[in-house]
């Protein structure tokens, strides 16, 4: 069976300032962007028109800071293990062509975030392969509380912590 590539991002009602105007807006900008076939969906705790949704579980949703990202990687996503799953933040602005990261093969891509002392993998624009990804959302949905303290519902530092091994865009595609 072929590999799908999927586009997912999160969106919900809950108040993170973007109306589904926003979803629509980033489907319609990818859409103009990719030459490649993909499937578009949203993680979110209401439906779309036109969007194909997976709903977030309430207690998932009420998770502390950007821990409900997490989700996607969890074994209730709709999709296939072996599909490649491309995830965007809402506030993303898309002006060119992306079929490149679309068709990234690695293991795992995120953006390499900076802070004065150490890099780590910034959540906002991620690929991977579902179902080799599980385990991140095995550890969060595991230790809620660790998660909201210890990393304050950041996932930067949950990814710097979790994975062995990672791509950074900025060096697939300086």
């Amino acid at each position: 069976m072929e590999k799908r590539h999927i586009i997912v991002m999160l969106w919900g009602e809950w108040g993170d300032g973007f109306g589904e105007t926003y979803v629509k807006r980033m489907f319609s900008m990818i859409s103009r962007n990719v030459s490649v076939p993909f499937e578009f969906w949203c993680i979110t705790d209401c439906n779309i028109e036109g969007i194909n949704c997976v709903e977030l579980p309430d207690d998932v949703a009420s998770w502390h800071g950007r821990l409900p990202k997490f989700y996607m990687h969890s074994c209730y996503m709709p999709f296939d293990k072996g599909d490649r799953v491309i995830f965007f933040d809402l506030d993303m602005i898309i002006t060119a062509n992306i079929d490149n990261m679309i068709l990234y093969d690695g293991s795992f891509c995120g953006v390499k975030a900076h802070n004065n002392k150490v890099h780590h993998v910034d959540g906002s624009l991620l690929s991977f392969v579902y179902g080799n990804t599980e385990f991140l959302w095995e550890f969060v949905s595991e230790n809620l509380g660790v998660c909201s303290n210890y990393y304050h519902g950041n996932e930067r530092w949950i990814l710097r912590d979790l994975l062995d091994s990672y791509d950074y865009w900025q060096d697939i595609f300086p």
